[in-house]
């Protein structure tokens, strides 16, 4: 989870952020494991759909990039 996690978060505290949140959202849904693969890989979807989401919600909170054009 760390590894993953640490691909997608910008310093130590969004790493232990984003941990944090797979975790929490991983006991959360354990009721929907269904054993149909191994629970590593049920843990490694969730990861990384939990990064995805973080950075959706990074982008939207980030100010817009400005561009000023001055006339010659």
């Amino acid at each position: 989870v760390l590894g993953t996690c640490a691909r997608f978060a910008r310093d130590r505290q969004q790493l232990d952020d984003l941990a944090q949140e797979v975790f929490l959202r991983a006991w959360r849904k354990l009721q929907s494991f269904r054993a149909d693969a191994p629970f590593e890989h049920w843990l490694a979807r969730l990861t990384v759909t939990t990064c995805y989401d973080f950075l959706r919600r990074e982008k939207r909170h980030r100010a817009p990039a400005t561009c000023r054009v001055y006339p010659d």
